[in-house]
């Protein structure tokens, strides 16, 4: 698995699971942003249960004489992910899509090796369960 090749921070864990957003997909793709928010919106608008993957935000985005403006991102979970670039084709989409989904196994796989490693600490540092006695002194 070669991830090495993704910049850092185009997939990210939020809240324990592995994400990305509209705008590492428009910069990683060669696409304008507004196009993969259309892509997006149209996703949503074809099939509403796909909004679940797909959680819009605001960021501020500099503007060139100073100050910010809000723009319109969208967080987007692994399955999100692959129901948007699954429609992106050409050579170089099939190496970012590989790479992309290899991303997300990969931060899966560690949040799966952290779980179990929990339980683990959890059941050394856990009293024994065993019978417990009660003595009543006379």
């Amino acid at each position: 698995m070669n991830i090495t090749t993704l910049p850092t921070g185009a997939v990210f864990r939020r809240d324990g699971k592995p994400m990305t957003n509209s705008k590492q997909v428009a910069d990683l793709f060669g696409k304008q942003h507004k196009n993969v928010m259309r892509d997006i919106d149209r996703l949503i608008a074809t099939d509403p249960s796909c909004a679940l993957n797909f959680e819009p935000t605001l960021e501020l985005t500099p503007m060139p004489r100073g100050g910010f403006r809000k723009s319109r991102v969208y967080a987007i979970n692994q399955r999100g992910a692959a129901l948007l670039i699954m429609g992106f084709t050409g050579a170089e989409a099939l190496r970012w899509k590989q790479k992309f989904l290899d991303a997300f196994d990969h931060l899966a796989e560690r949040e799966n090796d952290n779980h179990k490693a929990f339980l683990r600490s959890m059941r050394k540092s856990s009293p024994q369960r065993g019978r417990a006695s009660l003595r009543i002194a006379h």
